[in-house]
């Protein structure tokens, strides 16, 4: 076995031991690979300095590859985990200064474009999984390995073992979704323990036949490029907001860790801003507000008889 592949097993046992999920486990071993191919075509570089290998990487993945923020973070926090627990080495944080947060705002689609997505898709089972997220707002790993047993009528909850950080949580079924899931059920073979299964009824679908469904249906009905999946789930989170969820709340059926992550749907609940105070909206104003009109309209005038001669 090569020192390369030595180091990469060790890292690959320190994920696991972490507890990291499926997804996270895959993008950090990437960024490794990805790092260690970077410093092997570097060796005939001259000017190519070891010790800044990481800033240099970092560097080359923002300004020459154009990744996005939120990428060369995650690659910054692999190469964090690696060089610390499996190279020992020092990591200089004041040094290696991690990339600028780009403070975006998530996207969602109206319920009525929600509506023609679905209404796009050629298969039931599709449809009834666009409609599962978009009620729950479970992520897309945590909806395709949902297990019938934890689909509950009765109490109209649905059960989500080992989400994002190994957390179990609790989020609403609808009764609506709940009956659609009866149906759903009826369709399907009995022995099928996952909700969604793949091409084998034993085993879920996969994260990659999901996104191709949503990618067909999306432009069917000449949806944007970025309405993916995932804008489900903030599609969910927002509706929820408008209709009076509180954050705490919002935050548990969500699965968020921190407050302040939630705190970003706030943004998008438009009808919570409107109801905020203004100035102008103040008694003294609105005498001076009603002559700004009557001047507006008198010279608006003016410049129609002046137009006309």
């Amino acid at each position: 076995m090569t020192q390369k592949q030595k180091l990469l097993d060790q890292y690959s046992n320190y994920l696991k031991m972490r507890n990291y999920s499926e997804q996270t486990y895959k993008a950090y071993m990437c960024s490794i690979r990805k790092f260690w191919k970077y410093c092997e075509q570097q060796r005939s570089n001259a000017n190519f300095d070891k010790d800044n290998a990481v800033q240099s990487y970092l560097a080359y993945r923002m300004s020459v590859q154009k990744r996005s923020f939120s990428t060369v973070n995650g690659d910054y926090s692999a190469l964090q985990w690696f060089y610390k627990y499996i190279l020992e080495r020092e990591w200089n944080a004041r040094k290696l200064i991690r990339p600028k947060k780009e403070k975006k705002l998530p996207r969602y689609i109206s319920p009525e474009k929600f509506a023609q997505l679905v209404n796009a898709c050629q298969s039931q089972k599709h449809k009834i999984l666009f409609l599962f997220y978009y009620s729950t707002g479970l992520r897309l790993s945590e909806a395709r390995k949902l297990k019938w047993e934890d689909v509950s009528y009765e109490e109209g909850i649905i059960h989500v073992r080992k989400g994002k950080g190994a957390k179990d949580r609790i989020v609403i079924l609808h009764k609506e979704m709940a009956d659609l899931l009866k149906d759903y059920r009826q369709s399907i073979p009995a022995a099928q323990v996952v909700v969604f299964a793949g091409k084998h009824y034993k085993s879920p679908i996969s994260a990659r036949a999901v996104q191709w469904a949503f990618i067909q249906a999306r432009r069917r009905a000449k949806l944007p490029d970025w309405v993916t999946a995932h804008v489900l789930r903030h599609s969910y989170a927002t509706t929820a907001l408008r209709n009076a969820t509180d954050l705490l709340t919002l935050r548990e059926l969500l699965g968020h860790k921190k407050l302040s992550t939630t705190s970003r749907y706030l943004h998008l609940n438009i009808d919570h801003y409107k109801r905020s105070h203004n100035p102008l909206s103040n008694r003294c104003l609105h005498a001076t507000i009603q002559e700004s009109h009557q001047d507006t309209r008198s010279e608006r005038s003016s410049d129609d008889s002046v137009n006309a001669i």
